[in-house]
């Protein structure tokens, strides 16, 4: 178990710079807690993980930032906690599951200004959670300025979802194959695409529940 944790605060406590610049690998369970994570260089990330379906990570209380890359990169399977963290101004995604059998939550943070929100390579028997969380400002040329997801079902509660924007299809969310999206007390708003300005489906396995 690998936990790092900061005294003075991610105001305070900045780790910048180099390649993926905190790296999670083959740890049982990770937590960081309170730190500033920005300025990956050459196409790196801020945070690289790389688990198994058994391995927790945890990002807390911090800010990922001005990356090159992904502020979350998750390349192998994890279970993924962000609380309370700001994640902007990434070159690439916000948050990327590259693996179909992680999972997301996301609870008290605020996701904007990044080159797509979340991109999750999904699979059914995995819920990913969206609670109490800003999405927005987000942008791309492709689809799904704010969320992305690929097979995948996904709770979303008490969060905001707004001022995205798509140059294709889906400002606030776009789903490849057969989805399943529960949005529970949250606002979607003034989200932008060619098409589906607020959602995109292009299965007819797909369902909505508001």
């Amino acid at each position: 178990n690998r936990t790092i944790q900061s005294v003075c605060g991610a105001d305070l406590t900045v780790v910048s710079g180099g390649s993926n610049i905190v790296s999670f690998t083959n740890s049982n369970t990770g937590v960081v807690d309170g730190f500033s994570i920005n300025g990956g260089s050459s196409s790196t990330n801020g945070v690289y993980l790389s688990c198994n379906a058994s391995q927790n990570f945890t990002l807390k209380n911090s800010k990922v930032y001005s990356n090159t890359s992904q502020g979350v990169y998750v390349l192998a399977s994890c279970q993924v906690d962000i609380q309370n963290t700001g994640i902007y101004s990434n070159t690439a995604m916000a948050i990327y599951l590259n693996n179909n059998t992680s999972r997301l939550s996301v609870t008290g943070s605020e996701i904007y200004s990044n080159n797509r929100g979340i991109y999750i390579n999904g699979y059914y028997a995995t819920t990913h959670t969206i609670t109490n969380t800003t999405i927005r400002n987000n942008t791309t040329t492709g689809s799904g300025a704010a969320i992305n997801c690929n097979i995948c079902n996904m709770n979303i509660e008490d969060s905001t979802i707004e001022d995205n924007t798509s140059s294709l299809q889906g400002g606030a969310l776009y789903c490849t194959g057969d989805c399943i999206l529960t949005i529970d007390d949250s606002t979607i708003n003034s989200n932008k695409a060619a098409e589906g300005g607020a959602f995109y489906f292009n299965s007819v396995g797909s369902a909505v529940n508001i």
